[in-house]
């Protein structure tokens, strides 16, 4: 399953990347802006800040360009009902994997040269893991807009409000965790973890209210066109 949908990624690549809107997978760079300000940090740690943000951003990239739709040709192949749901849920895995997978790609080799503290990569990779399930378990909007709470979508609840927040709390996270000096403890170390606990928090409302619904929406071409 994972073959053929990697299949379909690389072939219908072209088409989704041109419907993205580019804000949302940008907006991890923005940070780096009051970073500036902030920090008076090294070139190594703005180095490993790029290093861990760029996953963040190709998760949103990706869950843009094939979350919660598929092409027209997917709608025409004799597949059930239960393989529809299948490839979607494989679908969303896939793209977790891939966004964790680039992270540990980019960082492994720092965090062996001492560059990442073995506890900022891990928190780092949980971070990531949570925030790309829960940029993946998304939904196509029916009104497209750049503005984020203008944007309406076929599913119950407040979907936009958590979606937002959880691409804030990535940014946020991360930033904390690549700038944390090492020797933080107390309140000081649970500053640093809260962004991890909230985005897992987040992770598991997402899953809860909209999982089955972004499954549902997704399974029929005439809901999401």
């Amino acid at each position: 399953m994972y073959k053929l949908i990697l299949h379909d990624y690389v072939q219908h690549f072209k088409e989704s990347f041109k419907k993205t809107n580019c804000i949302p997978w940008l907006i991890d760079f923005y940070w780096i802006f009051p970073c500036c300000f902030f920090f008076q940090a090294s070139i190594n740690k703005w180095l490993i800040y790029f290093l861990s943000i760029i996953p963040f951003t190709f998760s949103i990239l990706l869950s843009r360009m094939y979350g919660g739709k598929m092409s027209k040709t997917f709608y025409l192949c004799p597949l059930s009902k239960e393989q529809r749901k299948n490839y979607i849920k494989s679908g969303i895995k896939l793209r977790v994997i891939l966004s964790a997978t680039l992270y540990i790609l980019l960082n492994f080799i720092p965090m062996i040269l001492g560059m990442i503290l073995l506890w900022v990569f891990v928190a780092q990779l949980l971070l990531l893991i949570f925030s790309a399930a829960c940029y993946n378990m998304y939904c196509q909007p029916t009104i497209k807009t750049i503005y984020a709470m203008q944007r309406k979508y076929p599913l119950k609840g407040n979907y936009e409000i958590r979606n937002f927040f959880a691409i804030i709390t990535g940014g946020i996270g991360t930033v904390i965790l690549i700038f944390t000096e090492g020797n933080e403890h107390g309140l000081e170390l649970i500053v640093v973890f809260a962004p991890v606990l909230i985005q897992l928090f987040l992770c598991i409302d997402i899953y809860r209210k909209f999982y089955n619904q972004i499954l549902d929406q997704s399974e029929f071409y005439d809901t999401i066109a």
